[in-house]
């Protein structure tokens, strides 16, 4: 058996493991945030809210996609470091399993990216069609940059939706 990473390795690439892990879970609530957007417009009576929906899944995902980015960046550091510290002449270095299941869910993480940025763009321009004004994510990111920021706007887009229903 070749040599295995040092404990501070380890546990760097464990932290990592972890904010990837978050990454993916942000990108859940954006599908869901997405999905409901696109529900909405499919019912053709809530679009505005399918606007906001839509904004609040885009901020999310932004915000996903850029965790996952700086997250694949030191993943991708902590191998090399640990490959490169090996014994040239000796066994080949050997990652922990929990390595390969890091690696798992940062492409799983990295396809969903894709995936919801296609979806997004797809509802965005079915929006657009429909003349719906469309709530700009550029300018809502600026307030998404801290987790209490992010819950609080979700919570005014919760307000919000009910408000609608309450004026019907």
């Amino acid at each position: 058996h070749g040599p295995t990473p040092t404990p501070e390795l380890e546990a760097r690439m464990t932290k990592t493991g972890s904010a990837i892990y978050h990454a993916f879970e942000l990108l859940q609530t954006a599908e869901q945030n997405i999905e409901e957007g696109q529900q909405q417009m499919n019912s053709k009576t809530l679009l505005q809210s399918a606007s906001s929906n839509l904004a609040t899944g885009e901020a999310v995902l932004q915000k996903a996609a850029k965790e996952l980015a700086d997250n694949t960046r030191s993943k991708n550091d902590i191998t090399s470091s640990f490959l490169n510290s090996a014994d040239p002449l000796g066994a080949p270095p050997e990652p922990p399993h929990s390595w390969g299941q890091i690696d798992n869910m940062e492409r799983r993480a990295s396809s969903k990216v894709k995936f919801l940025q296609s979806r997004s763009k797809e509802l965005r321009s079915t929006l657009r069609e429909a003349g719906v004004s469309l709530v700009s994510v550029a300018s809502s990111d600026k307030v998404q940059t801290v987790g209490d920021s992010l819950n609080k706007k979700e919570e005014d887009a919760l307000v919000d939706f009910v408000s609608t229903y309450e004026s019907h």
